[in-house]
């Protein structure tokens, strides 16, 4: 951190404008923002498929992580329920991981994706139900970035 402060940042002062350097700044916040809460191993490490997965990852792991704090600090009676609500949103996340969409650009070479055994029989999300649930995820995240380059001027 502290080579960051002394080190790299004035030297991206020095060839950066000011103007460029905010905007530098609220699209690192917005990638923050958006940037799943969770490991994602079956999910491509290059693009396009990693940038795709980010918003509706993000959104399912920032809501399972609100339902475990649920379960952690909230009442005992509620604790049953948010588990298996906890639970349902790891399947979503899984299922959304699996999309053929989020692994394009992984090299075929460190895919991790893996085939189900033909005797699984654990309930499967419908894939209208996850595409669904990415568009609306999509769209989330184009309204954060608006509202991020809206408030800062930009």
């Amino acid at each position: 951190m502290r080579d960051e402060e002394d080190k790299l940042f004035p030297r991206l002062q020095e060839v950066v404008n000011p103007r460029r350097l905010q905007l530098l700044g609220i699209c690192w916040e917005v990638l923050r923002r958006t940037a799943p809460t969770r490991a994602h191993p079956v999910v491509a490490r290059r693009p396009p498929g990693n940038a795709v997965a980010a918003v509706p990852l993000s959104l399912v792991d920032r809501l399972r992580d609100a339902v475990d704090t649920g379960v952690l600090r909230g009442p005992e009676v509620a604790a049953l329920v948010l588990r298996r609500a906890s639970t349902l949103l790891a399947r979503v996340a899984h299922a959304i991981e699996h999309l053929p969409l989020l692994t394009v650009g992984e090299d075929p070479s460190t895919s991790r994706v893996r085939r189900r055994p033909s005797g699984d029989d654990r309930p499967r999300i419908p894939a209208v139900g996850v595409l669904a649930f990415a568009a609306g995820g999509a769209l989330a995240g184009e309204l954060v970035f608006r509202t991020f380059v809206r408030r800062a001027g930009h």
